[in-house]
């Protein structure tokens, strides 16, 4: 009896004990939920993006090159085969030289008829001699060529006293036939503007550059 007695206080005090540890122990653990809680809270710079809040990636519009290559098929008319492109050729009348011989004088002065070439005329009895100037050749002693004017040559009539004349296959256009030509085309990207690269908002912290610490991979 003494025995049992002696068993049910240790008992009690045993309980009593475990009664009054209870809410401490509760308290303790409520501490360390609340520190967890607070290392899960902290915010810290995004992994993925150093904090920035954006990511570099390459550009998919031109490739990461910086640039837009290809090219465009164009039909014009290439060069005239006759004057490659010149328009003009060199007059085959006069040569190039923008006059010809007058057809009347042949380009040569010839000696005035009347004062056989000396400019003068000779009036009066062979005691009385009067020498007076030519009213043929007007004293030159050449007579006048009423078409070049004694000058021997005139414009040439078919370039007009140029030298050129227009080429008469393409008629001064300087074009000829239809040809197709493959051209290459070079453009810098607009996406990327040059740089091959474009900034991209991160995804893991939407922009922000700050994530939860207990967000970190």
């Amino acid at each position: 009896m003494k025995r049992l007695l002696i068993n049910l206080f240790f008992s009690f005090c045993v309980l009593l004990v475990m009664s009054c540890d209870y809410p401490q122990n509760e308290a303790m653990s409520n501490e360390k939920q609340d520190v967890v809680k607070v290392e899960t809270d902290e915010i810290v710079d995004c992994d993925w993006c150093d904090g920035n809040g954006y990511s570099i990636h390459k550009c998919n519009y031109c490739n990461g090159m910086g640039a837009l290559y290809g090219t465009v098929s164009r039909t014009e008319r290439g060069p005239c085969s006759y004057c490659n492109g010149n328009r003009k050729l060199i007059c085959s009348t006069c040569s190039g030289s923008g006059r010809i011989r007058c057809q009347y004088c042949g380009g040569q002065r010839k000696r005035c008829t009347n004062c056989n070439g000396s400019g003068f005329t000779v009036i009066g009895t062979w005691n009385d001699v009067t020498y007076i100037k030519c009213p043929y050749c007007e004293g030159s002693g050449y007579e006048v060529c009423l078409i070049c004017d004694n000058v021997g040559f005139l414009p040439c009539s078919t370039c007009s006293g140029t030298g050129w004349m227009n080429c008469p296959k393409c008629y001064g256009s300087g074009k000829g036939e239809l040809q197709t030509r493959d051209s290459v085309y070079y453009a810098e990207c607009q996406v990327c503007n040059g740089t091959g690269e474009v900034s991209l908002e991160c995804e893991k912290c939407n922009g922000t550059g700050k994530i939860k610490k207990s967000e970190l991979d």
